[in-house]
């Protein structure tokens, strides 16, 4: 089947779950958009082919068409109004009527979405490692290989771990895993006031993209040095880092 042909059937198929979908995350509609292009079996020929006639990857076309103010198929479902909320984005319709109650609700269910998917990710580089998985009860995933057994707590959002660490018993094996977020903010603020912390009690902090599926540090560095060969360079950490680095003066 041509690549046409079979970007209408998913754009159909999109069309009717966002139907009655109505207010979706940017996570669950790549999530979705992704499901439906394995569903459609695109060859990679027509993958070639999408990213030759539109300029973009299949993917990130399907995205743009569904999100864009300009539409770039007349057979797309459109989710022109966007909005940030506790540090995720989410799309809907001009005649869906937003309220925060719908997007508290909203908020709730793809929290916990976020955290299956990065405990799944973060637990598929630990037995890559051959390291003993253990996911235990209030999103926690104990990892242990050898003498060395980190404990590994796993949150939504910068906000959902803001809300907790007080809360919690900082260790050297003290994993706290949490998504990149939208806005450089709420980052620079947890680490003017708990980087210290952290790093004394020698935790780490450690950011996984969901999307991307990439992990990466942000405060602290892994004790199993074998770790590192997974971690990519974090733009949001090398931003909070010039921007919090303390100056020396000349007389020091």
């Amino acid at each position: 089947m041509a690549l046409e042909p079979k970007l209408n059937i998913l754009f159909q198929d999109l069309h009717r779950f966002l139907n009655e979908k109505k207010l979706i995350s940017r996570l669950e509609l790549r999530l979705k958009i992704n499901q439906l292009i394995e569903y459609q079996n695109f060859t990679d020929s027509e993958r070639r082919e999408c990213k030759k006639n539109y300029d973009f990857p299949l993917p990130q076309f399907i995205f743009l068409a569904v999100t864009s103010e300009t539409p770039r198929s007349i057979q797309a479902p459109l989710l022109h109004e966007k909005t940030v909320y506790k540090e995720m984005h989410y799309y809907y319709s001009h005649t869906f009527p937003l309220s925060p109650l719908l997007l508290e609700q909203a908020h709730s269910e793809v929290c916990q979405l976020q955290k299956q998917r990065l405990g799944t990710i973060i637990s598929k580089y630990f037995l890559e490692l051959n390291y003993t998985i253990n996911r235990l009860p209030l999103d926690i995933i104990q990892a242990d290989q050898d003498q060395l057994s980190l404990t590994c707590f796993v949150f939504c959002s910068i906000l959902n771990l803001i809300d907790k660490i007080d809360a919690l018993q900082l260790t050297p094996t003290t994993v706290l895993i949490i998504p990149p977020g939208v806005t450089l903010k709420p980052f620079l603020e947890f680490y003017q006031k708990y980087s210290n912390q952290i790093l004394l009690a020698e935790s780490n902090v450690w950011l996984i993209d969901t999307e991307t599926e990439t992990l990466s540090t942000f405060i602290g560095i892994p004790q199993d040095k074998k770790l590192l060969t997974f971690f990519t360079k974090s733009q949001l950490a090398t931003q909070i880092e010039r921007l919090w680095r303390p100056s020396i003066s000349e007389d020091f």
